[in-house]
């Protein structure tokens, strides 16, 4: 065999049985070789000199960069003058860091240090297969580092704002922590739970993708930059919502809109069998995303939701029915806020006349409110309320979103009531 041709082959071979051993971690594993670039992270108060928030961290992109999640440092981006961020690793002494960008709708931040932390951890380039096991690292409760196995079960269905669904454990304090593949890459970050197995990750390729497009935020700057990502983030969500097909269902004698598949999911209830004693018949279909985007610990946006209730009041005199419609006037947002992060409520109240082809009428009500961001001003919460009554009849919906543009929500609003309609 020509010499050239035998060398070339044997490398091939060599190359061959290099590609098909490939050393799968376990557990014990996984610690011992990724412990040291792994890091409890403490959010600490200045004038208390106490910590106020824990999370984890790990070692990426270089070695003086730690990714965690963003609800972790939430605290230092709301209000920077009043906190300090420091890492702390295994054993060792705490290491003072800067926050240096953040990506708030999918729960990512990053900091920097003066010191070498160590080796970066390898980004997987591709998501395990379904159903097979994966590594939970993170500080639990501030008990020390501990590894999580578990199983890999892809992205969640339900989820807009996309997370992968993980059978393990994830409990507080290991929020920005590692997870593993089997060859020890990172598949995705720790950011939450529901308790009894099931948790969530933001997936790898987030972080890649952030890594990528980082830019170096001054402290002053950062409710800018997270301002900007919440209106990119609401403006897609309303597209989406104008532009995903859905389902327009019947709902008594009306049209409403029932699941948008990818975004919105529904559920209902009626009391058709049931004795009432007002003697009313309803029919509800609750729409919502099952998601959100944290701010912070007592505020939440990018929700989306609107319902539906269909009231037949024929066992009903004209009055009682009236008042028990007067009952069925209130309505709340989706999102949770505080008092100092939101302004009051500004509402438009509107009457409409509604009409059929056999000549009879009624009337509607509706009412359009929004309330502006406290710190980020071109942000709104947006409800809208309608009661259409025809008739022994009547129609409640109530629409609710969070987070948006003025210019986004009449866009939204528009198509909204041109799908939600009482047959002419």
């Amino acid at each position: 065999m020509n010499p050239l041709r035998a060398a070339i082959r044997w490398c091939f071979i060599v190359l061959l049985c290099q590609l098909a051993w490939v050393h799968a971690y376990t557990a014990d594993e996984i610690f011992k070789e990724f412990r040291s670039r792994i890091y409890q992270i403490k959010v600490v108060d200045i004038e208390s000199d106490s910590r106020t928030s824990i999370g984890s961290g790990f070692v990426v992109h270089d070695d003086t960069t730690v990714a965690t999640n963003y609800h972790v440092v939430s605290a230092f981006v709301s209000k920077p003058e009043k906190y300090r961020v420091m890492i702390i690793p295994e054993n060792g002494e705490p290491i003072a860091v800067k926050v240096v960008d953040f990506d708030i709708v999918n729960d990512l931040a990053l900091l920097t240090s003066d010191v070498s932390l160590g080796t970066p951890i390898r980004i997987a380039d591709e998501e395990p297969i379904q159903g097979t096991e994966i590594f939970a690292v993170g500080n639990p409760h501030d008990l020390g580092m501990t590894v999580v196995p578990g199983t890999y079960n892809g992205l969640a269905d339900t989820a807009y704002y996309h997370r992968i669904h993980f059978s393990g454990s994830i409990n507080p304090g290991m929020s920005g922590g590692p997870v593993f593949n089997a060859t020890g890459e990172l598949t995705g970050i720790n950011v939450a739970t529901s308790g009894n197995q099931v948790s969530f990750l933001v997936p790898a390729k987030k972080l890649t993708h952030f890594l990528a497009n980082q830019e170096v935020i001054l402290p002053e700057k950062m409710a800018e930059r997270a301002q900007a990502q919440l209106l990119a983030s609401q403006s897609k969500l309303l597209n989406d919502f104008l532009t995903y097909p859905r389902d327009i269902d019947t709902l008594g004698q009306a049209q409403v809109i029932g699941d948008i598949k990818g975004l919105v999911s529904c559920w209902g209830n009626s009391s058709r069998d049931e004795v009432d004693e007002l003697l009313i018949v309803a029919v509800t279909k609750g729409c919502s995303l099952t998601d959100n985007i944290y701010i912070n610990g007592g505020m939440t946006t990018g929700s989306l939701g609107y319902q539906f209730n269909w009231y037949d009041g024929q066992a009903l005199s004209r009055a009682q029915f009236d008042h028990f419609l007067q009952g069925r006037l209130d309505w709340r947002a989706d999102n949770r806020v505080t008092f100092k992060d939101v302004s009051a409520y500004q509402c438009h109240e509107d009457f409409t006349q509604i009409n059929s082809n056999d000549s009879t009428s009624g009337i509607a009500k509706s009412f359009f409110c929004a309330r502006q961001y406290t710190q980020f001003p071109e942000l709104y919460d947006v409800l809208y309320f309608r009661l259409a009554k025809r008739d022994d009849f009547a129609l409640v919906s109530h629409l609710t979103v969070s987070g948006v543009s003025q210019q986004s929500a009449l866009a939204f609003l528009e198509s909204f009531t041109e799908d939600v309609q009482w047959p002419q």
